[in-house]
């Protein structure tokens, strides 16, 4: 499962939020018109910090293994049209410095790095909506690793030899 989803997951449970009030931004989810609270996560960048290539071999073949090491800036959104963002918004906080949290960091490798120390209030935004809107964002350290069965060189294809007599 990707690592937003399970950071979602782990939010939405910690909160007690539905999935119609905790979601991930740009899923073409249309914000139901209640007065509660609503907490969105996204993606702000994704920083490739390394790349890797090794090999692992048995006696019947040669497995080269590629992986990628992404730190990956999400942003968390909590708002309300009552007070409940104002007042719940270091819930976000205490939940990615869980021990549910500690655990699924280890359990799916994953890790956040550092957990956000403030919020932005971005209410003036919604100008006449009088939204409450805080924002918070935070680096997710993970790594993506495909491995496949390397070919022998006489299955790559291409040229070939042709000997005549």
């Amino acid at each position: 499962m990707e690592n937003i989803k399970i950071v979602r997951i782990l939010i939405k449970d910690y909160m007690a939020l539905d999935d119609n009030h905790c979601y991930i931004y740009n899923n073409k989810i249309l914000m139901p018109e209640d007065k509660g609270l609503f907490v969105v996560l996204g993606i702000v960048s994704n920083e490739i910090i390394g790349n890797n290539l090794k090999y692992s071999r048995t006696d019947e073949a040669l497995y080269p293994s590629t992986s990628t090491s992404f730190a990956t800036t999400y942003s968390v959104d909590v708002f309300s049209y009552d007070t409940s963002a104002r007042e719940r918004q270091y819930e976000v906080i205490n939940c990615l410095g869980s021990f549910e949290s500690l655990q699924s960091q280890e359990q799916n490798s994953y890790s956040i790095a550092r957990i956000p120390t403030s919020f932005t209030d971005l209410s003036n935004w919604e100008a006449s909506k009088i939204l409450n809107r805080y924002r918070a964002t935070f680096k997710v350290f993970h790594k993506k690793e495909i491995e496949k069965v390397a070919k022998y060189y006489d299955k790559l294809g291409g040229f070939r030899t042709i000997v005549n007599d």
